[in-house]
């Protein structure tokens, strides 16, 4: 796993000999918060929970962090709801783009539009240097938004065996860095946190969202 420099934002990390990356000291003027999740949710009430939990956890990084900084690949479905919420909260938005050519990747002039109005308002839209859909555009895109984020939250069913540059992949990438990873379950309606965290490492604990401030 490899990314460009001049596609990283700040100096919050660097690769080590093993290929892992690990997270420097961070002010909360720079802290950053990427998602990264699924197109199709389930339905209205799925993307509603979503939605839902995307603002209350926005809502305690932003306490904590007041300059906190979103990241999003601006995809429909989780993508779009989280850099939604972070718009409303009034929190930076920084848009990682899959390839150039992204407005074919939308199936409806309303879901055209609402990227378009994401592009426009966010602070920040990156390329992931590919012209055209493929796996490797959405692989690094996706990986792009893990590189450049503190803590992740994954919109995922728990299904592991995902397509090749999609959510599982990427979780898997954020675990092997040791991110902080906010799992969203549209499919349970449940939230759990992966480490690391000092009584059990990486492994997943269920959470409840009015405890989300302690975790944060």
């Amino acid at each position: 796993m490899t990314a460009q420099a001049d596609l990283r934002s700040g100096t919050f990390g660097e690769y080590s000999s093993k290929r892992a990356f690990r997270l420097t000291a961070t002010s909360s003027k720079n802290y950053r918060v990427g998602v990264v999740g699924h197109r199709y949710l389930g339905g209205i009430e799925a993307s509603n929970y979503v939605w839902f939990c995307c603002f209350k956890l926005l809502s305690e990084f932003q306490r904590k962090h007041p300059g906190l900084v979103a990241v999003s690949a601006s995809s429909q479905g989780a993508d779009t709801i989280f850099a939604d919420v972070a718009l409303s909260l009034e929190i930076k938005l920084d848009i990682i783009t899959p390839f150039k050519e992204f407005a074919s990747d939308f199936q409806t002039e309303l879901g055209l539009k609402k990227m378009e109005v994401l592009h426009e308002r966010s602070s920040n839209s990156v390329c992931a240097n590919f012209s055209k859909r493929s796996v490797s555009a959405y692989k690094k895109s996706m990986e792009l938004v893990v590189i450049r984020s503190h803590s992740l939250i994954g919109v995922w069913d728990s299904q592991s065996n995902g397509s090749p540059g999609g959510t599982a992949q990427a979780i898997n990438v954020a675990k092997t860095m040791g991110l902080p990873i906010f799992h969203i379950n549209p499919r349970e309606r449940s939230l759990s946190i992966i480490g690391p965290l000092k009584s059990y490492g990486m492994k997943e604990k269920r959470i409840e969202l009015n405890t989300v401030g302690s975790f944060v």
